[in-house]
């Protein structure tokens, strides 16, 4: 859905309700990586109530990205009006304006629980991301919204090479001052520290927040330098007594090498290699890969 003068997608009227809409690309062509921008927006929630942007389903998710606006924007045309609006799954991104904005006035501050104020979405507090830590990603923060509630807090990677991650969710739950800490939410997915980490929170009765500002990530603790990761080597050691020069298989890959492939270094028949090529068209190249690691996959047209 691109290259249209307005917004790519426009929901309107407060009896329009219910609408559903995934699996698209709004301002994309069909690959989600060339742009196709739409001149207002993305997507244009105008008064509607109880829309889903997205699901949580596998491929329910939309890409929102290069867009001449916002890449979704929410705002009320009656009192009372564009509520409910769950956005969920969705990748938002590289838009000229801001990924989702609530009454569509840039970005709002949280106000204090019980966060009662009035406006699309009940103009929903984000969470704060406070940190984000390589290894297996750990995210830390807070939020303060509605008193003992359970938000869906779902969690995004910017700045990476896809443009943005949708890397899970995680359930929260609100004391009764209207405040959820969340100090271990962990995601397999090792991000570069190149890459911020951001939020959104979505209420029980599907009222999605802006997405939060988004916390650096930074490198993986190794308290001993011997360049291993601290979690790594516990995770496979149960200590940090070893070192990237040993071999504690005995196989031909130091424990260094181990960490970088990401394969065991108890175990000698754990090895980085290629199980499968093909030569006939279409290519595969198949090998045991790791969440928690990054791949390039180089090739040439000739040996030369």
């Amino acid at each position: 859905i691109g290259g249209n003068t307005s917004y790519g997608v426009h929901v309107s009227l407060t009896l329009t309700t219910g609408t559903v809409v995934r699996g698209n690309f709004i301002g994309t062509d069909a690959t989600g990586t060339l742009a196709l921008p739409n001149v207002g927006g993305g997507m244009l929630i105008d008064g509607a109530n109880d829309v889903r942007v997205g699901g949580t389903n596998s491929g329910d998710g939309n890409v929102i990205a290069f867009n001449a606006g916002r890449g979704v924007a929410i705002i009320t045309n009656t009192p009372g009006a564009g509520v409910r609006n769950a956005l969920l799954g969705n990748r938002i991104y590289g838009n000229l304006g801001i990924a989702i904005d609530l009454d569509a006035n840039g970005a709002n501050p949280n106000d204090a629980a019980p966060d009662t104020d009035n406006g699309a979405n009940g103009l929903q507090n984000h969470p704060v991301v406070t940190n984000a830590q390589q290894g297996s990603t750990t995210v830390q923060g807070f939020l303060v919204s509605a008193t003992s509630l359970t938000f869906r807090c779902e969690f995004f990677a910017t700045n990476v090479p896809q443009g943005m991650l949708f890397l899970g969710a995680s359930n929260l739950v609100t004391s009764a001052g209207g405040t959820a800490v969340f100090t271990t939410v962990i995601f397999p997915l090792t991000l570069p520290t190149s890459a911020y980490v951001c939020a959104t929170a979505t209420d029980p009765a599907g009222n999605t927040s802006e997405l939060s500002p988004g916390a650096r990530v930074k490198p993986a603790i190794d308290s001993d330098a011997d360049g291993l990761w601290d979690s790594w080597e516990v995770a496979n050691f149960g200590t940090l007594s070893s070192n990237g020069t040993g071999n504690a298989d005995g196989d031909a890959l130091s424990n260094y090498q181990e960490f970088i492939a990401d394969t065991s270094p108890t175990n000698a028949a754990a090895v980085f290699e290629l199980d499968n090529l093909t030569n006939a068209l279409p290519h595969h190249v198949v090998w045991n890969s790791s969440a928690s690691r990054w791949y390039d996959l180089e090739f040439s047209t000739d040996l030369h």
